[in-house]
């Protein structure tokens, strides 16, 4: 395992972006869900750079959807995405279906319906600070990189 490795996985292991040993079937994860595959062939300087470009934009994605209740499919609130990197260099990207619940009877997502959590509304678990601290260190690594 070259340096630029050991550094890269040392750093996916530290952000939101999730290295992995293969043999985990990512499908039966609970609540999380497979929205993009790729593939790499060589662990290369290109391929850390577009990886760390990727997880910066998902990462913004999460920031500026961190209080979305309801998306275009109008079913849940926004889902929080990572890249999830394989030890044979593929990448998935991945959803992860987690919320957490906050009180405000008046907001117009509320929740009418069940007894138990009437006056509920569901966000997505999206830890602003993390998502924050994820971006300094993947834009350091990338100037680093150059």
């Amino acid at each position: 395992m070259g340096k630029m490795q050991r550094l890269v996985i040392f750093f996916l292991l530290c952000t939101s972006l999730c290295y992995s040993q293969d043999g985990i079937d990512f499908s039966k994860i609970s609540k999380e869900k497979i929205v993009f595959e790729g593939v790499q062939p060589v662990m290369d300087e290109e391929f850390v750079k577009n990886i760390l470009l990727l997880g910066i934009d998902i990462t913004l994605n999460n920031i500026a959807n961190a209080r979305t209740t309801i998306t275009f499919t109008g079913d849940s609130p926004y889902k929080y995405h990572y890249i999830l990197v394989r030890s044979d260099l593929s990448f998935i990207v991945m959803e992860k279906g987690m919320f957490k619940l906050e009180y405000d009877p008046i907001h117009p997502d509320a929740i009418k319906c069940d007894s138990n959590l009437v006056g509920y509304v569901r966000y997505p678990d999206i830890d602003i600070k993390r998502e924050y601290d994820d971006i300094i260190a993947m834009v350091n690594l990338l100037k680093d990189l150059e």
